[in-house]
């Protein structure tokens, strides 16, 4: 017959033998006036925490989780998880005289400084985090990772801000976020930050502007992130004109022509200008472009931004997709179907030229005598088509330059009146440019012979 210890004897010492690789943590009560602070804690607790805390401690009649220590001397611990703990028996056995909460239970842990660093960021997760908070403990915890590898070797996969992401449970996107507030803050706006007076999303923004712009923002008490992005775009944007200038220098009227929508612009552009390092000078407009801006004049925007204010400035009129039927074949690539499109530009330009020159070597004048009159063809009755009423202009005074006419217009004015009156010619050439631009013009728009 077979015994019982035989049966689950195997299974039992498995699990033993699995439970004793786990390591022990044993409790040891230790004196608060042994335990000090961690010089890298920092969430500072207020009075009114302190005393909150303390009062729960009070009702529960004890500590009811351990703090996490090591010991750094001979009678003497550092705090790695629980110093307000802590400071809420200290505030008990001090000002409510009550003793019996001096002593505090305790797991000494047995790690180095860079880990109990790292511990220090980790134990937080109870404290309520300001913005501020969570950025420096983002930008400690991103030191320690680069300087510190072989202390955390199950943290060395993967690009930094996905490693930092996974550690805070958090998306990439805020944890970038957080990085370029965390770089490019100036020192007055960082103080902002962190007594809060600046959130999250004006930090953001404030962060993505240069210094001066960023100082100027502070002296004007601009705290609010939607005050903050209508200085932005009122000062350091391109402004309409300039955005529709060069939406024509870029020919994007061709790739609007060629593609039903624009979700794909910004990587055109960035393809054909950015990666080229594009630059030209055209009149009073100059345009730099590289891999994730483009500057005109001056004012330096991303990609992906210049194509909202192109898409807020020059709107293209369709913009659905029809539906994909069945039968009908996939689109062509945006690029492909650019270069497709320009090929066929260009053969319908030379076909039109050269069926012209034919046209002109093979029409003759007939001489007058071979000229038959021929019977009158009945006349046919023209019927007027009623005018539709013109909308009323904006007044403008007689005799302004082109651009200060441009300027009292709306944004689909405007579009509809550069693609009128400016040619491609004097688009590619800078004197032309600014010659047109300074010309006289009337109230409609058009020019005056002097």
């Amino acid at each position: 017959m077979a015994k019982l210890t035989n049966v689950f004897g195997k299974d039992n010492k498995e699990e033993i033998k699995k439970r004793d690789t786990h390591p022990k943590r044993i409790t040891k009560w230790i004196h608060y006036s042994k335990l000090k602070s961690n010089p890298h804690q920092y969430c500072d607790a207020t009075p009114e925490e302190i005393e909150a805390l303390a009062d729960m401690i009070e009702a529960d009649g004890e500590v009811l989780q351990d703090l996490l220590i090591r010991k750094v001397d001979a009678d003497e611990y550092e705090i790695i998880g629980g110093h307000k703990r802590r400071e809420a028996c200290k505030f008990l056995v001090e000002r409510r005289n009550r003793p019996e909460f001096a002593m505090l239970p305790c797991i000494v842990k047995d790690i180095s400084d860079v880990r109990a660093r790292f511990q220090v960021y980790s134990s937080n997760t109870h404290h309520e985090k300001t913005p501020y908070e969570i950025m420096h403990e983002l930008e400690e915890m991103e030191y320690l990772l680069t300087n510190y590898p072989e202390e955390f070797p199950d943290l060395q996969t993967g690009r930094m801000v996905e490693r930092l992401a996974k550690q805070m449970n958090m998306k990439r996107a805020t944890v970038g976020e957080y990085q370029s507030i965390a770089k490019n803050l100036t020192d007055e706006a960082m103080e902002e930050f962190k007594q809060g007076r600046l959130d999250k999303s004006a930090a953001v923004t404030i962060s993505r502007m240069p210094e001066d712009a960023q100082r100027e923002v502070i002296e004007k008490g601009l705290t609010k992130d939607v005050d903050i992005k209508k200085f932005k775009e009122e000062n350091l944007e391109p402004d309409a004109v300039l955005i529709r200038v060069s939406y024509h220098i870029l020919d994007i009227s061709d790739y609007d022509n060629a593609n039903i929508d624009r979700k794909d612009l910004a990587k055109y552009l960035k393809e054909n200008f950015g990666q080229t390092f594009y630059g030209t000078v055209q009149g009073q407009v100059a345009i730099q472009c590289n891999k994730k801006h483009i500057t005109i004049s001056g004012k330096k925007v991303t990609w992906e931004r210049f194509v909202q204010l192109i898409n807020k400035h020059c709107p293209k009129m369709t913009s659905q997709e029809p539906e994909p039927k069945e039968g009908v074949p996939e689109p062509i690539p945006t690029t492909e179907r650019w270069e497709q499109k320009k090929e066929s530009f260009k053969e319908a330009s030379e076909n039109t030229e050269n069926a012209a020159k034919e046209l002109e070597r093979s029409e003759e004048i007939p001489a007058q005598s071979e000229i038959k009159s021929e019977p009158s063809e009945p006349t046919a009755t023209i019927i007027e088509m009623p005018k539709e009423p013109e909308t009323e202009k904006k007044p403008v005074p007689w005799q302004v330059s082109r651009k200060k006419y441009m300027e009292t217009l709306t944004e689909k004015e405007m579009a509809q009146y550069l693609s009128n009156n400016l040619s491609g010619v004097t688009l590619k050439t800078p004197q032309e440019l600014e010659k047109w631009l300074l010309e006289k013009v009337d109230g409609e728009g058009q020019a005056i012979a002097i």
